[in-house]
């Protein structure tokens, strides 16, 4: 690639995470970093797509100030209630040191609205990478 100076007119920025700027997904501090990023790129006239798991209430694209497009990806996977309703049992299981935190927050989330105890999680990972990032005490609470 030619070294070239970045400015908002040959510039796109896509921001992959796992949360976003929806309150429903703004669980930890990535999120709220994400959210920051993503609104301060697009102030900056950045055209900026943010892909994240999002509220499965909220259309699964939207645009903000035409620079800023929100991409809500997996939203189906965002709303277990359903499953819960029809009595049938949920289970999380979430791979690698980079879920550990999503697990803690949606952990975090059923037991704040009472779903916990009909959610089975499993947290799995195939190699020690990361393990240093890993709240243990956290996870295995949750």
């Amino acid at each position: 690639m030619k070294e070239t100076n970045i400015t908002a007119d040959n510039t796109i920025f896509v921001l992959l995470s796992f949360e976003g700027l929806d309150s429903y997904s703004l669980a930890g501090g990535l999120g709220v970093r994400v959210a920051n990023l993503s609104q301060t790129l697009a102030h900056a006239g950045f055209l900026t797509h943010l892909f994240f798991i999002g509220d499965p209430k909220l259309r699964g694209e939207q645009t903000i100030n035409r620079r800023l497009i929100l991409h809500r990806w997996c939203q189906w996977i965002s709303e277990i209630k359903p499953g819960v309703a029809e009595g049938k049992l949920v289970v999380i299981l979430g791979e690698e040191w980079q879920t550990a935190e999503a697990m803690c927050g949606l952990g975090d989330l059923l037991r704040s609205k009472g779903l916990r105890d009909k959610v089975v999680m499993f947290w799995n990972a195939n190699n020690t990478y990361g393990f240093d990032r890993v709240d243990w005490q956290r996870l295995a609470t949750t």
